[in-house]
């Protein structure tokens, strides 16, 4: 799908419904001593997606929307919610963002740098390996996000 004044009419609301629904991540960043940098990992993890926006904007390109990614995401979203299962609202935050990607590979990258961001990170190194994982969020953001940055240009 085209990004046009059509497809903005459907994404800004998913993005609003999707936004709302992870209303939780700020509590998490707050008060859990093992979610402290998730915050900083949420920013940085974005700003592919901030520069890919800004990109087919200035250009006036249009960009490829991936409706069966964004679709799944709807879908976990409202089985999140009905469900009370946070991960899965946070894992459809991630799949609307990986939706915008231009590619595949850009894509399965977003999803899997999105656990830096996610309180599961923090919950897993907590209760399975006894480790504070907080210290690996940043890097891996970067690392991932400049790497989504790197292989956006090359293929542009």
């Amino acid at each position: 799908m085209k990004i046009g004044l059509k497809t903005s009419a459907v994404l800004i609301p998913v993005f609003i419904y999707l936004t709302i629904s992870c209303f939780d991540l700020y509590h998490a960043w707050t008060t859990d001593p093992f979610n402290k940098t998730g915050f900083w990992a949420f920013c940085v993890w974005l700003i592919p997606a901030i520069i890919l926006i800004f990109d087919i904007k200035i250009r006036s390109d249009e960009a490829n929307i991936n409706q069966i990614v964004l679709s799944i995401s709807i879908i976990f979203c409202m089985i999140g919610s009905l469900g009370d299962l946070n991960v899965l609202q946070h894992v459809a935050f991630s799949l609307a963002v990986a939706s915008i990607s231009k590619n595949k590979l850009t894509l399965i990258l977003t999803l899997i740098a999105s656990i830096c961001w996610m309180p599961v990170l923090g919950w897993v190194g907590n209760n399975y390996l006894a480790l504070n994982l907080d210290w690996i969020r940043i890097p891996i953001a970067v690392i991932v996000s400049l790497l989504i940055i790197q292989i956006s240009k090359n293929k542009s």
